[in-house]
């Protein structure tokens, strides 16, 4: 795998893709420039300018395995983990928002944190490692999926 240096311009963005992945991003109301770097398999090299237009929803892609009966306790405290993680990332990241930044921000922070402590998404991942005995990650897609289609169901 090999990495790519994106830089935001303001109006678009720039992949320096350097014979790896390249990536546009439509960086509109950027407030501050960010780079990152991204991580994939090569396609083409060159650099890429332009506005990114999603063209088809990708699903998560995670492991899907069955544990044994004996280690749905450990996945449980595997999964419980994760959570606390997110949890303190999600505080730190808020801790660091700047005070000149929208208060939108913070607002999507904490929107991201009400998700985390939602039941009906993580409180039921624990019951589908519990019954399918499936990994963490498995059953937080498919409880994540169940709440998608409800959603979907619903009359606008």
């Amino acid at each position: 795998m090999k990495d790519a240096a994106v830089a935001n311009t303001g109006s678009g963005a720039i992949a320096s893709a350097s014979g790896s992945t390249a990536l546009l991003l439509d960086t509109k109301k950027a407030a501050d420039a960010a780079s990152f770097t991204v991580h994939g398999a090569g396609v083409s090299g060159g650099i890429a300018i332009g506005h990114a237009h999603l063209i088809s929803s990708a699903q998560l892609e995670v492991a899907h395995y069955e544990i044994a009966t004996a280690d749905i306790p450990s996945e449980l405290q595997r999964f419980d983990l994760a959570l606390n993680q997110v949890r303190q990332e999600l505080d730190a990241l808020k801790a660091s928002v700047p005070v000149s930044a929208p208060a939108e921000m913070v607002a999507f922070l904490g929107l991201h944190q009400m998700i985390l402590e939602d039941q009906q998404l993580t409180g039921a991942a624990r019951l589908v490692i519990q019954n399918r005995r499936c990994n963490a990650e498995w059953a937080l897609v498919q409880q994540m999926d169940t709440l998608v289609a409800q959603f979907d169901a619903i009359e606008d």
